[in-house]
């Protein structure tokens, strides 16, 4: 569980090294009233840059923006998330 954390401006290296900021294999996550900005992973292979999950995570008021894979697959998450309030969720162009 993260309420009120901040995950910003870490990264991965290596072909498949998923998620820039957060990587979840199975298992829950609940993520409140947090931001998760500037993560990367560095590799074609990776995915995830800001969140990578093999399972659906619960996400609530919180931002998951300008996180970047380049892979460009899934900048900010991947699979699917349950919101539990408002948040704001969106790409690097």
């Amino acid at each position: 569980t993260l309420v009120n954390a901040t995950i910003y401006g870490n990264s991965t290296n290596g072909e498949q090294a998923h998620g820039g900021g957060i990587y979840m294999g199975t298992g829950t996550l609940a993520i409140t009233n947090s931001t998760i900005t500037n993560n990367v992973t560095s590799a074609i292979s990776s995915y995830g840059g800001g969140i990578f999950s093999q399972s659906t995570f619960t996400l609530g008021n919180s931002i998951v923006l300008g996180n970047i894979s380049l892979s460009a697959i899934s900048n900010e998450t991947t699979f699917a998330y349950t919101q539990t309030g408002p948040n704001l969720v969106g790409g690097v162009d």
